[in-house]
């Protein structure tokens, strides 16, 4: 269950940061431009370091078994 609302909230957040991303990189204004390469660049490190946010699974499993 926790890993089917994680990849939900994952892919959610992923449509959001496509399409703000892409209305920046449409604008006129080149630092707006700047802007959504930086955050298209940031969105696709911290994805992958964090393993498209299914390394959270395991540590929310280690909390709740500290927790019985």
């Amino acid at each position: 269950m926790t890993k089917i609302f994680l990849f939900v909230v994952w892919a959610l957040l992923t449509l959001l940061v496509i399409t703000a991303v892409t209305e920046l990189l449409t604008m006129s204004d080149t630092t707006l431009n700047v802007v959504g390469v930086i955050t298209a660049t940031a969105y696709a490190l911290i994805s992958f370091k964090t393993k498209s946010f299914m390394g959270l699974v395991d540590f929310i499993n280690k909390i709740k078994n500290k927790k019985k």
